[in-house]
């Protein structure tokens, strides 16, 4: 079971007043359960080596990894009092810039 509260959540740009995005009381509750297949063949598994810094000890694993899909299954419900976003072409340049 998930249960996330958030009071107010905002990202904003410099140089501009109005938020691109701004929530306020957001939650967010229910089950979520992830899933793979479990393979009919060994070729399919990996056993690489992983290596973790210090303070571990031991710092090396072998993690077993599949090369099936991670599925998840999921009853979400949320609850949002405000919800805001702006958007314009004076946003859309910042917005390329920052992907480009």
């Amino acid at each position: 079971y998930v249960i996330l509260k958030c009071d107010e959540w905002s990202i904003h740009f410099r140089d501009f007043r109005q938020p691109l995005w701004q929530m306020q009381q957001f939650n967010l509750w229910g089950h979520i359960c992830a899933a793979e297949v479990t393979p009919d063949s060994l070729d399919s598994i990996r056993t690489p080596w992983v290596e973790i810094g210090e303070p571990y000890e031991p710092n090396r694993f072998r993690v077993q990894r599949l090369l099936s899909p991670l599925k998840f299954y999921h009853d979400i419900n949320s609850d949002i009092d405000s919800f805001l976003i702006s958007y314009g072409p004076a946003k859309t340049i910042v917005l390329a810039r920052q992907y480009n």
